[in-house]
């Protein structure tokens, strides 16, 4: 009875440490197809890209003309990119599979390679990522080499151009054009809110509550103090207008550069956009000042007539 009771015991400790073995096995197992699963969905994008890549390639070589050379060119470049990171991320996973798999006994490796048919992965160089095997965008005689693209064509607008974007003449002139701006906005809150305070003089004399004769210091301040601030909203609209149009000027200048030196592509698209840079310069600037002129001048007078007429309704009731 002893016998049998101790032999029980001895098959109960044996059997657990089999028992934790094999769950750890299986969660290792698990973990390898899992590297496996995502190294086979990459790549299948891989492949993907690469085909891309060689249709691109048969592109560009039957390209006949200057503009379908630089856009294939173009997309063979996102291509590469594509693929680099596509590679990146396949050498994560077969790291991580070939760590799994080093991590187990010898005999236990060459278990779950032979089951798993993942013997190749472990002969991978993880550490070694590149696309050299990608050949070089081709340059024809008569065709430029890569990288002459400088207009981009979205929702029939043409995007800023590098040299625009990177002028230092345009960056010093837009950085005081949104200065001046500033200053515009709030002289013009200052202007709203000396009408706001000649308003409440006016609405406090018609409900009566405050006597014309009274009333007249305090409108004549407000009234000065409005002639000085419509005064600055002008002088800044007109600085405002000034850079404006030495922007588009400079703008134009850059374009016009550029196509004279060949490197557009888009020649009708960048011969429009001067055109209206050109219009944009002399015609919108001056009809900005004069509307901002005639607004702010009728302000004025009509704040003079409803003064004048306010007198006039007192002086007849008294």
């Amino acid at each position: 009875m002893k016998i049998t009771l101790i032999f029980g015991i001895l098959m109960i400790v044996m059997a657990v440490p089999i028992h934790i073995c094999t769950d750890h096995l299986q969660a290792v197992e698990d973990s390898i197809l899992s590297a496996e699963t995502h190294i086979s969905d990459i790549e299948d994008i891989e492949k993907e890209t690469l085909d891309d890549i060689d249709s691109a390639f048969g592109d560009i070589r039957n390209s006949i003309c200057k503009a379908d050379f630089v856009r294939t060119a173009h997309i063979i470049e996102v291509l590469k990119e594509k693929l680099l990171r596509v590679r990146q991320i396949k050498s994560k996973w077969v790291k991580v599979l070939q760590n799994t798999v080093n991590a187990l006994p010898p005999h236990l490796q060459h278990k779950i390679l032979f089951k798993n048919k993942i013997e190749n992965r472990m002969r991978m160089n993880p550490d070694f990522i590149s696309i050299a095997d990608i050949p070089s965008i081709p340059v024809y005689e008569g065709m430029p080499k890569y990288a002459p693209v400088i207009t981009k064509i979205a929702d029939g607008m043409m995007e800023e151009i590098e040299d625009i974007k990177t002028d230092e003449q345009l960056i010093l002139l837009q950085e005081k054009y949104e200065k001046v701006q500033s200053k515009s906005k709030e002289s013009h809150l200052k202007t709203q809110k000396v009408l706001e305070g000649i308003d409440a003089i006016m609405v406090s004399i018609r409900l009566g509550r405050i006597g014309i004769e009274s009333a007249s210091t305090n409108y004549n301040k407000l009234f000065k103090l409005l002639k000085k601030t419509t005064e600055q909203e002008k002088r800044y609209i007109s600085e405002i207008n000034s850079l404006r149009k030495q922007i588009f000027d400079r703008k134009r200048s850059i374009l016009q550069s550029i196509l004279d030196k060949g490197r557009v592509i888009q020649k009708d698209m960048v011969q429009n956009r001067i055109q209206f840079l050109k219009k944009m310069s002399s015609k919108y600037s001056s009809n900005k000042l004069k509307e901002t002129n005639q607004r702010l001048n009728s302000l004025i007078n009509g704040i003079q007539k409803q003064w004048k007429q306010l007198q006039e309704q007192k002086i007849r009731s008294k």
